[in-house]
């Protein structure tokens, strides 16, 4: 199956892509922040990274270049 993080601070936008995406037949893992995303990424491999750009603590570009 693949698999997808999806990452967003905005709790009822992350349930929406999650289920989008697991109708889609994904398996979906959520961070609700940057630093979170990080240590699940650690964890795992992923397919498919979502991420919203505007979050308190880190930016999606500041975790895309982490997780590069």
């Amino acid at each position: 199956m693949r698999s997808v993080l999806i990452i967003e601070d905005d709790d009822l936008v992350r349930k929406s892509l999650r289920i989008l995406l697991s109708r889609a037949g994904f398996d979906v893992k959520e961070a609700s922040s940057g630093p979170e995303s990080i240590e699940l990424f650690t964890k795992a491999k992923y397919d498919l990274v979502v991420t919203d750009l505007l979050m308190p603590k880190m930016s999606g570009a500041q975790v895309i270049k982490k997780l590069r």
